[in-house]
């Protein structure tokens, strides 16, 4: 896979302790992949993902559909610019050095963080969401915002509906008041 990359300044900590990942823009052109793709990844809950993705026909390809971009092997790409960039993280009293990994050694952690079928995720993960999520709503109604459960998703690229279980699951665990019926907030206990 040919994949050239910019490194950012800002390095991201991964899950696995004394391991980091730089903000990466990069630029795949390969001829196993139908189209040129201008990828951004960037770590979301410990782990390497896709934040942004642009594909642009190669001279002579297919053009870019639906179809074509669905059938991408975007995980393994994602992964791929990932073990390329992975860093260690080694703190020391008033400073922190970053240094290049072997392959090897990146794909191995990489691998460690690829959630699979059967694998237990991140246990904190569902929770700090839950609480960003409601602290994000929160804001979103003090700002005046009426419909905040489409913005959270937009923002978080998830779908309102999920935004709607986590914030009934915060309502749960009494970090949101309960729900007024047809209305975006929560009921205030009277003071």
């Amino acid at each position: 896979m040919r994949i050239s990359m910019n490194l950012g300044a800002a390095f991201t900590p991964l899950r696995a302790e004394g391991y980091a990942l730089p903000a990466i823009t990069a630029r795949v052109d390969d001829p196993n992949i139908s189209y040129i793709l201008d990828i951004a990844v960037s770590v979301v809950h410990g782990q390497p993902v896709c934040a942004r993705l642009t594909a642009e026909q190669k001279d002579g390809g297919p053009p870019v559909t639906r179809r074509g971009l669905n059938s991408l092997p975007v995980d393994q790409i994602v992964r791929a610019i990932a073990a390329q960039a992975a860093v260690r993280a080694e703190y020391r009293p008033g400073i922190v050095t970053f240094e290049p990994v072997a392959p090897e050694e990146a794909r191995s952690l990489l691998a460690e963080l690829t959630p699979r079928r059967g694998r237990r995720s991140d246990p904190d993960a569902r929770n700090r969401l839950i609480e960003s999520v409601v602290r994000s709503y929160r804001d979103l109604l003090a700002a005046g915002v009426r419909q905040p459960k489409p913005a959270i998703a937009r923002e978080l690229s998830i779908s309102p509906s999920y935004v709607g279980s986590l914030l009934a699951e915060g309502r749960r665990r009494g970090l949101l008041g309960p729900a007024t019926p047809g209305r975006a907030g929560e009921e205030r206990p009277a003071e």
